[in-house]
This record gives structure tokens, C-alpha cells and sequence, in this order.
């Protein structure tokens, strides 16, 4: 009998943890939630606005906010990797990031408190070459890595 209760307990357990609220990091803190404004379709060479809309859905303040651009997949970028912190593919960011890494793709913001939105928005170059171009995005929280949410940017050039 003893044997049929740690049985059930452990697949209450195993259960329980399948389904974990996917919206909180393991700590109980939320994750950002995150809206992007993006044209489906570009001019190519235009200079286009992506405009981020990043809510801290709590417990606690987010100390700051980084915004991250990468590759994804087989699509051409819309922003790609460059150097000494300047990125050509990006013309504007409001409002002005607290730093910018030297790849040009990590662009940080001051804090964020809990319960409270901010507007981020990038003028972006889009790329020449015609048909669809996109980045993976992440948004994520300064002082801790695990309130993070990965989107994707993207496009077709026309």
C-alpha cells in the first residue's frame, strides 16, 4: 500500500511539474510581455520603425531592460552583426539605450517597475535584398537572465 502512495505522489509531482506556469521564471517572477509593431511588407533600403512595447508583469522591478537582435534560421537579417557599437542597420533607438554592446545588437535600457509599460523604438534600415528578412528578439530583464521572451522581427522586402 505504502509502495501505490509514493507511486501516485511521485506522478502528482512529475505531473505538476509538466505543467508549470510558462509565463513565470522557476523564482516565481514574471516574464516580460512583449508587442511588436512591424510592417509586413518594406520597401527595401527604407528605413522602417519597430516599436517594442515591454510590460513587467511583477513581483519586483526589472532593474533594466535589454533588447537583443540575432540571426534566425535561413532568413537574411534585418539587423546583423557589426563593430565598435554602432550598428549601420540601425538609424534611431528611442529612448536613448544606457549602452549598446560592440556587436551592435544589445541595446540596454534603464529600469522597469513592476506593473508599468515603456516604448522602445528603432528605426531600422531594411535590408536591400528583396523577399523576407527577419531577426530572432529577445527582451529580457537586467538582473535576472531567466525573465526572458523571444520573438520574431520580420518582413518581406520588397
Amino acid at each position: 500500500m505504502r509502495g501505490v502512495f509514493l507511486l501516485a505522489g511521485s506522478l502528482l509531482f512529475v505531473t505538476v511539474g509538466c505543467f508549470a506556469d510558462a509565463e513565470v521564471t522557476p523564482s516565481g517572477k514574471g516574464l516580460p510581455q512583449v508587442e511588436v509593431e512591424f510592417p509586413a511588407n518594406a520597401p527595401a533600403g527604407s528605413v522602417t520603425n519597430a516599436t517594442f512595447t515591454v510590460t513587467n508583469p511583477g513581483p519586483g522591478d526589472m532593474t533594466g531592460v535589454a533588447i537583443t537582435f540575432a540571426r534566425v534560421g535561413n532568413f537574411y537579417p534585418i539587423v546583423d552583426v557589426a563593430s565598435g557599437g554602432e550598428n549601420p542597420a540601425v538609424v534611431s533607438v528611442d529612448p536613448e539605450p544606457t549602452h549598446v554592446d560592440r556587436a551592435g545588437v544589445v541595446y540596454r535600457f534603464g529600469g522597469l517597475p513592476e506593473g508599468e509599460s515603456a516604448v522602445y523604438r528603432f528605426g531600422l534600415v531594411v535590408p536591400q535584398r528583396r523577399g523576407q528578412a527577419a531577426n530572432s528578439v529577445t527582451v529580457s530583464a537586467a538582473e535576472d537572465l531567466e525573465r526572458i521572451r523571444g520573438l520574431r522581427l520580420e518582413t518581406v522586402v520588397q
